[in-house]
């Protein structure tokens, strides 16, 4: 099974366009999107915007790439900056068969190969989204506020870290759900795990997910997918590590030249990037 994956396109034609031209150039049986897919769009107003992009701009894009190759499977997650009503609007994309959404919760198999995927993020230090989450359960939430969607009210909302938190489960929660899973494995997480190559911040602190590294240390994927820190590859010298007997990838992201990574199942050990950096 050949795969290409990226993460981290925050609705950039440039990016975009480019995800098609890298499946033009070599072609892939799976194309995984890894979160932070969507427009940001201003705190106050996002959902009209975001909408109109995910049922305009993002459908032509999944159907440009059927065009390419009608027999492709679209897997994808979400990130933290993108907003939770989006579910909603992949769901319909997804009853026209043109993706599917991996969860930590739920399976999905074709090819005798699994996925798995995650969505959330531990806090970042600036303002509390929906997507983010208590990395550990004993964590204390976070004193900062921030501005979530509200399904019951279908607006935003500003919240504390004190009530979002408390109410929602930790990340270490949600994967202790997963239960049982098929040998060789693919993980995607928009978080990267804690302490590696493909957490680090521009200073060189490492922001990473304890609870996903203690997953993917447990389970052992053959292979788990990141985002989330554009630089991190930068910073490090390298878009990979091993965790464990994983292979973690995070193939970065760049603001004008697409950064994602190709790998073959039949050659489990090696990937190839995009922009040739160091693995």
């Amino acid at each position: 099974m050949k795969l290409l994956y990226t993460s981290d396109l925050h609705g950039s034609k440039i990016h975009y366009q480019q995800v098609l031209d890298a499946l033009r150039e070599e072609s892939a049986d799976v194309l995984i999107l890894g979160g932070d897919l969507l427009p940001d769009g201003d705190r106050g107003i996002p959902y009209y915007r975001v909408v109109r992009y995910i049922q305009d701009d993002f459908k032509t894009f999944l159907q440009d790439v059927r065009k390419i190759n009608p027999d492709i499977r679209i897997l994808t997650v979400f990130g933290n900056h993108d907003w939770i009503f989006s579910i909603d609007e992949f769901a319909e994309l997804q009853k026209n068969h043109l993706l599917q959404m991996i969860e930590y919760d739920r399976q999905v198999t074709f090819d005798n190969l699994t996925f798995l995927g995650l969505s959330y993020c531990p806090p970042a230090p600036y303002w509390i989204k929906d997507f983010e989450r208590r990395d550990r359960e004993n964590d204390h939430p976070t004193e900062f506020g921030g501005y979530t969607w509200s399904i019951r009210e279908r607006k935003i909302v500003s919240v504390t870290g004190r009530e979002f938190f408390s109410e929602h489960p930790s990340i270490e929660q949600m994967l202790g759900q997963c239960g049982d899973i098929e040998a060789g494995f693919v993980f995607v997480s928009h978080a990267p795990p804690a302490n590696s190559n493909l957490d680090l911040l521009l200073d060189g602190n490492p922001v990473g997910s304890h609870a996903v590294r203690e997953f993917i240390e447990t389970k052992k994927p053959i292979i788990s997918l990141h985002g989330h820190l554009h630089e991190s590859p930068i910073v490090s010298g390298h878009c990979s590590d091993k965790i464990g007997e994983t292979l973690a990838i995070n193939p970065g992201q760049n603001h004008d030249k697409l950064c994602a990574v190709r790998w073959n199942s039949q050659e489990p050990d090696r990937i190839r990037h995009t922009q040739n950096w160091s693995v």
